[in-house]
């Protein structure tokens, strides 16, 4: 029962998403949001099941592929029978633990290094100066344009259609940004002290590797029991995500399904994105690859778009095509030249989606001014000869 009724929350948010493009650029809009929320929902939860399958395969010497495959059962399966309160159960466990175990323990390497001075004098001198050239610019460039774009996939969208007025998204908002910006700190002292500690150390398990050795024994699991609960309950987000947007904006567009045949086959789905998950998180194991691959996905294609329409810029569905061609071309044009998707590629391919979409908007205000100019230049003519 509680897994229908969480069915029946996420079809409603999502829908009121989705609708926004819908309303905003007609069936076109909606059916790319769909196609790429399944993409990135897809490769969010391959990042997730490498962290997890890491993390098992760190502590317990399992195997990399075969932890991958225990984890993806696991969170399939959490995803589709946890219900609402395991949910909330994990989302409050995982506050609890990050925001006080991990603090405590990078307090006490933090100290142990010697503080900010001794991280300075310690690390090596390339990576405390800073210099713009010809080869670091554009990254520098995109990685901050991509720090400043708003999250808008779907997860998210659920999230801020919570609120119940904008006053209450602005300070939840607000009180979010303190808190990321407290723990990015913490993260980048753990990197920078194991960076001085272990210089030679694979960058895949960094963190895990600063759980294992310099976290205490209590602590050290009460610290992995909240790295599983931030995976298991992202996951749960993008498993949904992925599994709604299938059986209701699709499925039930084709069918006719009752509530229950429609929960069966968002199941079915969830189980579906795991087999594909898994079969990702094994080939590619690098997470950041992933990240700019599903960034390069929704980025360019929709935020544009969506702040647009947020914004109360009004327009129509061949303004939106010709900016997803633009952003398209621009993306893959620019991936080509560098030899990767990146933040630079999505950089590109986001000012070309603006200039499609405000291009061909005020492309087609100019003709229709135009038009009714010729328009009633002939009624005048044909009104002055009779």
């Amino acid at each position: 029962m509680l897994s229908l009724i969480k069915s029946r929350i996420l079809i409603n948010l999502y829908g009121y998403a989705r609708g926004l493009m819908q309303q905003l650029y007609g069936s076109v809009g909606r059916n790319i949001t769909n196609i790429t929320s399944i993409v990135i929902s897809i490769g969010a939860v391959a990042m997730q099941a490498i962290a997890m399958g890491s993390i098992i395969d760190y502590f317990f010497q399992t195997g990399y592929s075969y932890s991958v495959i225990v984890s993806m059962l696991i969170l399939s399966t959490y995803s589709a029978f946890g219900g609402v309160r395991s949910v909330a159960f994990t989302d409050v466990f995982q506050l609890m633990i990050f925001m006080v175990a991990i603090p405590i323990a990078c307090s006490f390497v933090y100290h142990d290094i010697g503080g900010y001075k001794g991280i300075i004098n310690s690390l090596p001198k390339d990576m405390i100066n800073f210099s713009l050239n010809k080869s670091n610019i554009w990254l520098f460039l995109s990685l901050a344009f991509y720090s400043l774009l708003p999250v808008s996939s779907g997860v998210y969208m659920q999230r801020y259609l919570m609120c119940r007025n904008s006053m209450q998204l602005t300070y939840s908002l607000n009180y979010v940004a303190i808190i990321s910006l407290f723990f990015m700190s913490i993260i980048c002292i753990i990197g920078l002290t194991l960076k001085i500690k272990e210089p030679n150390i694979d960058s895949h398990i960094v963190f895990i590797y600063f759980i294992a050795n310099h976290v205490a024994v209590g602590f050290k699991g009460l610290i992995v029991a909240g790295l599983l609960a931030v995976i298991m309950s992202t996951a749960d987000s993008w498993l949904n995500n992925a599994s709604v947007l299938f059986t209701h904006d699709i499925i039930r567009k084709i069918m006719h399904l009752t509530e229950r045949q429609a929960l069966l086959l968002a199941r079915i789905f969830t189980f579906i994105i795991g087999i594909l998950a898994i079969f990702i998180a094994i080939h590619r194991k690098e997470l950041i690859e992933i990240e700019w691959f599903i960034s390069n996905a929704w980025v360019p294609l929709i935020v544009i778009p969506l702040i647009a329409g947020f914004l109360k810029f009004r327009t129509n569905g061949k303004s939106f095509i010709f900016s997803l061609i633009l952003a398209i071309f621009f993306t893959i044009i620019s991936a080509y030249i560098l030899g990767d998707f990146n933040t630079t590629s999505s950089m590109f391919g986001t000012i070309g989606s603006a200039i499609g979409l405000f291009g061909m908007h005020y492309w087609q205000k100019y003709n229709s001014a135009k038009l009714s100019y010729y328009q009633k230049l002939n009624h005048i003519l044909i009104f002055r000869d009779k």
